[in-house]
């Protein structure tokens, strides 16, 4: 059965994420293929559909520990974190930042989820 990925961070963090880890697993997606092999997705993933997914975990409250001055060293301070614009930021600083990804994180933040 196809799952959202707003669904899929729902079902998997339960209990929520530290904006920190939020901020390492939307990069991993974002940037490495096959993070979720054996996850099928409704959609597949976009910087759009991993944004809209986060900013809707965090409207959920799945986003835990979250102070806005985090999201400077991102250059998503304006927008909130509930808000689609703040994962755009966040996936963006990739690019604008030359923030450094490393799908290891991702991988070790999925291992602590949920089954």
């Amino acid at each position: 059965m196809k799952i959202t990925l707003s669904d899929f961070l729902i079902a998997k963090f339960p209990t929520g994420l530290a904006y920190d880890d939020a901020v390492e697993l939307c990069l991993g997606l974002y940037c490495c293929a096959g993070l979720l092999p054996n996850v099928d997705l409704a959609e597949p993933l976009s910087k759009d559909v991993i944004a809209e997914a986060f900013a809707l975990f965090s409207k959920q409250g799945g986003i835990q520990n979250y102070h806005s001055a985090q999201a400077i060293s991102f250059g998503a301070n304006y927008h909130n974190v509930a808000e689609k614009g703040h994962w755009v930021e966040v996936i963006a600083s990739i690019f604008k930042l030359g923030v450094s990804v490393m799908g290891d994180n991702a991988v070790e933040i999925l291992g602590r989820g949920a089954s």
